[in-house]
């Protein structure tokens, strides 16, 4: 009986010893190609500027000729004379909503007054049995008459109208009083100032309440 002989183990078939494995060459990277007709902008782009319509500009336009009106003579300085005949004519018209105040303040205070006692006398005397027919109803109808005429000519609306003016045309005044007072640097800024609060106030001048078409309710 023969025994077989003792053979070494071989190794799979798939298997490769570390000394039959041959390095591999490194395959050269391509070079990075940039796609044609692309251009790479420096910086960011800048938005384009869209152009107002005509309408659009031209109300802008008057806006600004509304809140900035054109000076008359020079912008950075003002003469001593323009400022006292600017000064003496908003005087004049301080003064005219001055007296036109005070007379709607008399007519609306008293005649609101008088209704008030018109109403209570009208009341009481309604109490009396000796007081003749007549008189109640009589001073009702001018407590009535007197109501009346103040809702249609506006006293009360008129006097705080007469009264705002007559403070806005003083503001105006002391504007000009301080500005020798103002450095020369800033004079042209303070004298736009002085002619927009002005054009501002003498745009008020034809609202008078219940005065017209143009007037405040």
């Amino acid at each position: 009986m023969t025994t077989p002989i003792d053979q070494p183990e071989q190794p799979p078939a798939d298997s490769t010893r570390p000394q039959d494995v041959k390095p591999t060459a490194e395959l050269p990277i391509p070079p990075k190609v940039e796609p044609e007709n692309v251009i790479k902008p420096e910086t960011d782009p800048v938005p384009e500027t869209v152009t107002p319509p005509p309408e659009v500009r031209e109300s802008e336009q008057r806006a600004k000729q509304i809140a900035f009106p054109a000076l008359p003579g020079s912008v950075t300085d003002l003469s001593l004379d323009f400022l006292e005949k600017l000064k003496a004519r908003l005087t004049t018209a301080r003064d005219k909503h001055k007296n036109h105040g005070s007379g709607d303040a008399w007519r609306f205070n008293g005649g609101t007054i008088v209704a008030l006692l018109c109403t209570t006398g009208a009341t009481l005397v309604a109490a009396f049995t000796g007081a003749p027919a007549w008189l109640a109803p009589t001073v009702t109808a001018l407590a009535t008459v007197l109501i009346a005429i103040e809702r249609a000519l506006g006293w009360g609306a008129r006097w705080r109208y007469h009264s705002e003016l007559e403070n806005a045309y003083e503001c105006l005044i002391d504007m000009i009083d301080f500005y020798p007072f103002v450095p020369p640097s800033d004079r042209g800024k303070y004298a736009q100032d002085i002619f927009a609060a002005l054009y501002a106030v003498r745009s008020r001048e034809s609202a008078i309440p219940n005065a017209g078409s143009n007037s405040h309710p």
